[in-house]
């Protein structure tokens, strides 16, 4: 049976004193589930003995499936957002995490992942990746947020799952990310360190800085300790120098929020340039949980974690198993939420 010859899906069935159906449902996790695990170790150890490999081709031609999804990423994982590039420097650690929660998802189910992407801003990069979604080479769409892929897809009857920030409220989300949970954990925190004099720092070219920004605002007043004149906008590295050094080392806050972790690792190394000592003097807060600043060596901030990963999974499961079920739309909006991690900077 191990010579030349592929070992047959009868032979494994034999061997295993099942039938045929029972070795198929063995090595397909959408439904090996349902079985009982003695039987289906039995059947998967005879096939890695065997080194069988089942016809993939011919179970998606008798399925009727290409068992494949696309995600589309969005563009500023190709050429970082529009107002900030200083800030984002380290998106792409994000972007995989997606990519491989995605991908780790899909392959519990056999299926595959193909990947699109807008490569910039320019609306005819919508229509490029519209070109590429055929209904022949994928059997639902993981995407962003974007009206006129969404018009598209929902025009060719394609299930498709679509992800949206809290800010964008949009019917055709089926999954969202909720910012204010992880917020309202970390202004707790702080206010629990003794922190009175909070600050915020951003750019107010960016829509997402803007929503943190406004996120923050409602939880300290809510507190009654938010000042205006601590909310500081930076466009550049060197914005973000500049302002700090004007303060001649008196700073007028003892915690600052930052938009993100790119910009949080920035002022923490500002800060320390300056001997300013974080978190003793100065807690620093950032936002994403972005991995590019965790580990030995690294600022590792306080930071409100989104969980990507487990984001892009959901995501894929909710997609997936709504191709197997036949549907062609996902109604039901969930809601990832975020959580706070001190990090090293509180």
């Amino acid at each position: 049976m191990d010579g030349e010859r592929q070992i047959t899906l009868k032979e494994i069935a034999d061997e295993c004193g099942v039938s045929m159906m029972t070795v198929s449902r063995a090595l397909d996790s959408r439904r090996s589930v349902a079985m009982r695990q003695a039987t289906r170790d039995r059947v998967l150890e005879a096939v890695k003995q065997h080194g069988y490999k089942s016809n993939l081709t011919a179970r998606r031609l008798k399925r009727q499936k290409t068992e494949t999804i696309t995600l589309i990423m969005e563009p500023r994982t190709m050429t970082g957002p529009r107002g900030a590039p200083d800030f984002d420097a380290h998106y792409e650690s994000i972007s995989w995490g997606i990519v491989k929660g995605v991908i780790t998802e899909a392959r519990r189910y056999n299926y595959d992942v193909k990947l699109e992407a807008m490569l910039g801003y320019d609306k005819n990069e919508e229509e490029d990746v519209i070109a590429h979604i055929k209904p022949q080479l994928t059997d639902g769409v993981y995407t962003f947020y974007s009206r006129r892929i969404i018009d598209y897809l929902r025009e060719q009857r394609m299930p498709f799952l679509a992800v949206c920030n809290s800010y964008v409220s949009n019917e055709m989300c089926a999954l969202s990310i909720d910012r204010s949970s992880g917020y309202a954990e970390a202004v707790e925190q702080v206010f629990n360190k003794g922190h009175r004099r909070v600050a915020f720092m951003g750019c107010d070219r960016i829509v997402s800085s803007n929503y943190n920004r406004d996120l923050l605002r409602s939880l300290l007043s809510a507190k009654g300790f938010f000042d205006e004149k601590l909310v500081f906008p930076v466009n550049s590295v060197f914005d973000v120098r500049k302002l700090l050094e004007e303060f001649s080392g008196s700073l007028p806050f003892s915690a600052v929020f930052c938009y993100n972790d790119t910009l949080a690792d920035l002022v923490i190394r500002e800060l320390r340039f300056l001997k300013i000592k974080v978190p003793e003097q100065v807690a620093v807060i950032g936002f994403d949980g972005n991995p590019a600043y965790r580990g030995e060596d690294r600022s590792n901030p306080a930071s409100i974690v989104v969980p990507w990963q487990e984001l892009a999974a959901v995501g894929t499961r909710r997609l997936i198993e709504a191709i197997e079920r036949g549907d062609r739309r996902i109604t039901e909006t969930k809601t990832i939420p975020t959580f706070f991690d001190a990090g090293q900077t509180l």
